[in-house]
């Protein structure tokens, strides 16, 4: 072929051919196990056919355990085993199985159906659960219904049919016997088995004995009125806290004993049911009658036959208790039984810690003090006497312990009048007077040696005693004896150290005045009307020397007063320190004498009240004894010739020393030493005491003569080195000060003013701007002069802050919380930032001080909480019912209940539903958005009655009930539930019983932000048990501070309804106002007043103001508050109306208003530097309504400006 040919003339050409043979066309067919084959299962050998071969599929590999063959394929399609099949290319069929479905019935061993049947398969093993409850049994567990009947707990590894058993254990159950009579043996407990007889029992009592009488049977009622049971009786019910009673019957001869008038063992009679025919001694108790004792047994109530024991009966009879009278002698509660005309003896009781004995007495008076014997004609109650040493309430009292030597410390519980002999202490004793007065009265015709006082003496300088008086008065003022004067003593002691505190002394004569021993006063109080409140006796025992000794007082925080012209506060003028601290010594003619010994003064003041003004220089150069010496405040010295032959030396320190209403001429202090013997008088005083500097530069410190002097003392000078001056402190030179008077010395110790040492400061510090150091984590701000540095820590989570977020204040620094918010897990939101017990919020403004710490710290919470109400209780329709529960976007609420009874079909309402309203209240059934029902009518499971306009569409899916028969009162057994959700404008309910789903609505157009839900139910056939609801709520996230344009406040109107309305509060909300308040005039009603308005305006809910009228500040209130359950409570510190006044005319003005709390409203108004609160709070519940805000004025006088609005929501 191609080849080319010349033509020269005809030519025939004659084609030849050979034969062609064509091979066939050949592809594999292969097998592969699947899933699920047998492990040794076999698979087909593979072939090689000509395409277009058809071929049988073999037969399939042998499966697992559990699972059966169900095709083969070829990657695309399934061939059952043994089908044709064309072979036009490669190919692998792959076998494929699928798990085999087996049954499993639940039986009891006698073959009855526990439930019905369910299915498992190897890939779904099934969990047997615990049967319902069986009345009488408790669930053991599940066996195989084989020849091994193993117990089984689920069908993991098993591939069969299976038939399991419930096993069950009968109860048992405590029952209780009781024998049912007084004195009979403890009850007695047996164990009884569900389904067998009470006589099966161990311990069954079948007929129980007591003596005298025959046994009836056991009942449920302990008066035999409930159920018999008998020992045959099954055990049919279970059984709690149950008890049998045994019944019984009496038996024999019935003999009654009558107390008459007395009592047997708390009863009138005593009856004995006798079977022998003989009343032994010891079957009857002996009776008993108050102020009687009993003689015997008579056949009559009066006279009769006397009978003893044992007594013969042969028919029904009573007998009769007859009496003697008798007396009861009772002392001190315990009687003694004594025949009439019958001798008692008293005797003395052993003695008693903290007592003295006194006597007997009966009624209060006080009949026996020794022992004696008493004859008894009636019954006679006789209280032993003892005056208790720590409550002393009598003069009797009192002077009978005064004579026990035993006593040592005695407390009034009343106060005393002594009237018949004062107090005379000879031993260490201690009077509390414990807030009481004792009064010393003396008549009028007793002498005056014999006056009624309180003296105290020891044996002797070596041995004295030691008198206590503390807490109380002793009032020696209500004499009404003239022959007592003034230089009488009320209190006199000798050989004593007499200790008194907190006790106040009146006298109409001397004080205190005593000798030889010591005397301390602290917070004490003498007054005398006479020559001295508190004065020593300084006696001379014939040859020149003291007779009485030297005498050391101590004087503190108390008043001495000597009310008479001649009179002196305190005389001392013998041996001895005197020590005053602290105490007001008054005086008619001096305050304080000291002509013999060594004193220190400090602090008080020594008065003379200038009362003989006439007679003020009279003993001026006489000096006679006590007072009679130079009129003067403070005299100091002694100048009568020998007499006290001492010298008396003075130190006095920040006292006052005066006379009333300085009087020209008035000697101050008065110092005159004794030239006959060449005693010196001394005073003593700092260069810091300003006092006496003033005194001695006005000349009212008198020296008499030159054996007196007048020494001034500066203290020891301090040392203090050079300090540099500062940019804000003075500095200063090296310099010396006296400590005392502060006078100033320079380097050479030479006087100088403080001026001459000042070195003056440079200037006043000026810090830049706070900087922030990251790294550190510290904010900074320097001294622009180098000299000083503040610093503070500051930390915000992990937040990165700037030198911009701080500001400097006087004493820190001021963060403002950056808004970045950080971010929170999934169903968590961002609560804020914690520090300490404190929640802050992004913006908000906190102060650390300078050297401190701030570290807040990131607080998150849960972003859906669940609420859930067990026991619910419904209403039946239509009545909504008590309780709403509101629907909003990301809420679902959930209803679970069991229901009993038969569902009756094509009958409406017949079962438990849900109402969806848009309004919060049931104004008519125009605002119910749906109302499905479950139950079974005309066909269908479900309507909608009536649907409501806003809602676009409502559709509506079946479940999975096929048949009105399938829904029967058996699904009625299970649990139902009712699921509602709303999420943007659809709202979606779901209906199940069990495991059937009833239907389901979808209902679009839900435009409205919240509806309100009700749960109802209907139908007598139905009973709804163990209903609870539970609440899937989205919590409210954290709306942080946000200023808003500044608000004007206008005046009031009339009603005090605001003219402008600032604001409204929701529940979780916290409004704060600020601004400036600016008035003119304020009158009672200018300043600012907060309203709370309900939903339904005009009337306020609460009105609180800050304004006073008058005096006192007002609140306002109308009965809103008290009808919807709310109270409030209010402090403040706007009580001083002058000052508040003042306060308000220009200020800075805070109002809040904090509902964080759902229970609490808390308003708290600050003006400047004065508050008032508000606290209102809810009795019970919540407030379930938001509230608006109104602000005003009273007039227009008062300018509220610059107000800014900042609202926080937790």
């Amino acid at each position: 072929m191609g080849d080319s040919y010349t033509v020269e003339g005809n030519v025939t050409f004659t084609a030849t051919w050979d034969e062609v043979v064509t091979e066939p066309t050949e592809y594999t067919v292969t097998y592969a196990l699947g899933a699920h084959a047998a492990a040794d299962a076999e698979l087909p050998a593979s072939v090689k056919v000509e395409e277009g071969t058809q071929i049988t599929l073999p037969a399939a590999p042998a499966p697992e355990n559990g699972w059966q063959f169900t095709a083969w394929s070829d990657g695309g399609n399934t061939y059952a085993a043994g089908s044709d099949y064309e072979v036009n290319a490669e190919v692998t069929f792959t076998a494929q199985y699928e798990a085999v479905p087996y049954t499993i019935s639940y039986e009891n061993l006698n073959g009855t159906t526990v439930s019905s049947a369910t299915e498992y398969t190897v890939e779904k093993d099934v969990t047997f659960a615990t049967p319902s409850a069986r009345t009488g049994y408790n669930f053991v567990e599940w066996r195989l219904k084989n020849a091994d009947g193993q117990v089984v707990t689920s069908t993991d590894g098993m591939t069969e049919n299976l038939t399991v058993w419930a096993v069950w254990e009968a109860k048992t159950f405590t029952v209780t016997l009781n024998y049912n009579y007084p004195d009979a043996p403890a009850s007695k407990t047996i164990t009884v088995t569900f389904g067998t007889t009470f006589g099966a029992a161990s311990g069954w009592e079948a007929k129980p004995e007591r003596s005298g009488y025959v046994f009836l049977g056991w009942n449920e009622n302990a008066q035999g009125t409930g159920k018999a049971v008998v020992g045959t009786d099954t055990v049919d019910k279970e059984l709690t806290d149950y008890v049998l009673y045994a019944q019984w019957e009496i038996v024999g001869i019935q003999v009654t004993f009558d107390a008459n008038g007395g009592t047997i063992g708390g009863e009138n009679t005593f009856v004995l049911n006798v079977t022998d025919a003989t009343v032994a001694e010891g079957e009857v108790a002996a009776p008993v009658r108050e102020g009687y004792r009993f003689d015997a047994w008579y056949t009559q109530a009066e006279g009769g036959e006397k009978v003893a024991f044992p007594i013969s009966v042969s028919g029904k009879a009573t007998y009769y208790a007859q009496w003697i009278k008798v007396w009861t002698v009772t002392v001190d509660g315990q009687q003694t039984t004594v025949d009439n005309n019958g001798t008692y003896q008293l005797t003395k009781p052993e003695a008693q810690e903290g007592k003295t004995f006194m006597g007997w007495a009966s009624e209060g008076s006080l009949l026996y003090s020794e022992e004696t014997t008493i004859t008894v004609t009636a019954d006679v109650t006789l209280t032993t006497v003892w005056a208790t040493h720590n409550a002393i309430a009598t003069e009797a009292e009192l002077l009978a312990v005064l004579a026990d030597e035993t006593a040592s410390e005695i407390c009034l519980a009343q106060n005393i009048e002594l009237t018949t002999a004062g107090i005379n202490v000879t031993r260490d004793f201690t009077i509390d007077l414990n807030k009481k007065t004792i009064t010393f009265t003396t008549g009028a015709d007793v002498p005056a040696a014999e006056r009624i006082r309180l003296t105290a003496y020891g044996t002797s300088a070596s041995e004295r005693i030691a008198l206590t008086l503390t807490n109380g008065m002793l009032d020696f003022a209500t004499n009404n004896n003239p022959l007592i004067d003034g230089s009488a003593s009320m209190i006199f002691t000798q050989y004593v150290d007499l200790t008194m505190t907190h006790v106040t002394v009146s006298s109409d004569a001397m004080g205190v005045y005593f000798a030889v021993g010591s005397l301390n006063l602290t917070d004490c109080a003498i007054a005398a009307d006479g020559s001295y409140a508190v004065g020593t006796n300084a006696s001379l025992d014939g040859q020149g020397g003291e007779k009485y000794g030297p005498v050391n007082m101590t004087i503190t925080r108390s008043l001495l007063t000597a009310k008479g012209v001649d009179g002196a506060g305190l005389l001392f003028n013998v041996s001895g320190e005197l020590t005053l601290t602290n105490t007001g010594v008054f005086g008619g003619r001096q305050g304080l004498i000291l002509r013999k010994g060594t004193a220190t003064i400090t602090g008080g003041s020594i008065v003379s009240t200038w009362a003989d003004a006439e007679n003020a220089d009279e003993f001026l150069t006489s000096w006679g004894s006590g007072t009679a010496i130079p009129m003067a405040a403070l005299v100091i010295g002694d100048a009568s010739k020998g007499v006290y032959n001492g010298d008396a030396v003075l130190t006095i320190s920040r006292t006052q020393v005066r006379v009333s209403d300085d009087p020209e001429g008035a000697r101050y202090v008065y110092l005159a030493g004794d030239t006959a013997d060449g005693t010196f008088a001394k005073l003593i005083y700092a260069c810091s005491d300003k006092q006496m500097t003033a005194l001695q530069a006005a000349g009212k410190i008198i020296v008499a003569n030159e054996n007196a002097s007048v020494e001034v003392k500066h203290g020891e000078l301090n040392h203090h080195d050079a300090q540099p001056a500062t940019c804000l402190e003075d500095g200063w030179k090296e310099y010396y000060q006296c400590p005392d008077c502060d006078q100033y010395f320079d380097a050479d110790k030479q006087a100088v003013a403080w001026e001459e040492l000042v070195i003056k400061a440079a200037g006043a510090h000026s810090y830049g701007a706070p900087v922030y150091n990251a790294e550190t984590k510290s904010v900074e701000v320097s001294c622009t002069y180098g000299d000083d540095t503040k610093s503070a820590t500051v930390t915000v989570g992990d937040l990165t802050l700037e030198s911009a977020d701080f500001t400097l204040s006087e004493t820190g620094f001021t963060l403002t919380i950056p808004l970045t918010v950080p971010a929170a897990e999934t169903g968590k939101y961002f609560k804020g930032w914690l520090g300490g017990d404190i929640l802050y919020y992004p913006g908000e403004k906190v102060d650390v001080a300078f050297g401190g710490t701030l570290a807040l710290t990131a607080q998150f919470s849960d972003l859906y909480q669940s609420v859930t109400e067990s026991n619910v209780q419904l209403l039946a329709w239509p009545t909504p019912g008590s309780r709403a529960y509101a629907l909003s976007d990301g809420v679902s609420i959930t209803l679970t209940a069991n229901l009993e009874g038969t569902m009756i079909t094509d009958k409406l309402h017949e079962g438990i539903y849900a109402q969806v309203f848009f309004g919060e209240e049931l104004s008519g059934t125009s605002d119910i958005v749906f109302r499905p029902d479950f139950y079974y009518f005309s066909g269908s499971y479900n309507r909608v009655d009536p649907q409501h306009p806003n809602v676009t569409t409502c559709e509506i899916t079946s479940g999975g009930i096929g048949t009105a028969e399938e829904f029967n009162g058996a699904k009625l057994a299970n649990v139902t539930k009712i699921e509602l959700s709303k999420t943007g404008t659809t709202v979606t309910i779901v209906y199940s019983v069990g495991d059937y789903l009833v239907c389901t609505y979808t209902l679009t157009g839900m435009n409205a932000a919240e509806q309100t839900v009700y749960f109802l139910y209907d139908g007598a056939n139905i009973t709804v048990k163990n209903l609870s609801i539970t609440s899937v709520v989205k919590t409210s996230e954290n709306q942080w501070p946000t200023a808003e344009e500044p608000l004007t406040i206008g005046d009031v109107a009339t009603g005090y309804t605001p003219k402008v309305w600032t604001s409204s509060i929701s529940k979780g909300e916290k409004v704060t106002f600020t601004g400036t308040m600016t008035s003119a005039g304020v009158d009672n009603y200018d300043t600012l007043g907060v309203q709370v308005y309900s939903c339904g305006m005009p009337g306020w809910f609460f009105r609180g103001d800050n304004w006073v009228n008058g005096a006192s500040s007002q609140t306002g209130n109308d009965n809103a508050i008290a009808a919807e359950g709310w109270t409030f409570t209010k402090s403040n510190t706007c009580g001083n109306w002058d000052a508040f006044r003042e306060e308000i005319k220009n200020c800075a003005v805070t109002v809040t208003v904090d509902w964080t709390n759902e229970t609490q409203i808390v308003i708290t108004m600050a003006f400047g530097q004065y508050t008032q609160t508000y606290t209102i709070t809810a009795s019970s519940g919540e407030l379930a309504q938001d509230y608006v805000l109104g602000f005003g004025f009273e007039n227009s006088q008062t300018i509220f400006t610059n107000v800014v609005r900042t609202s926080v929501k937790a």
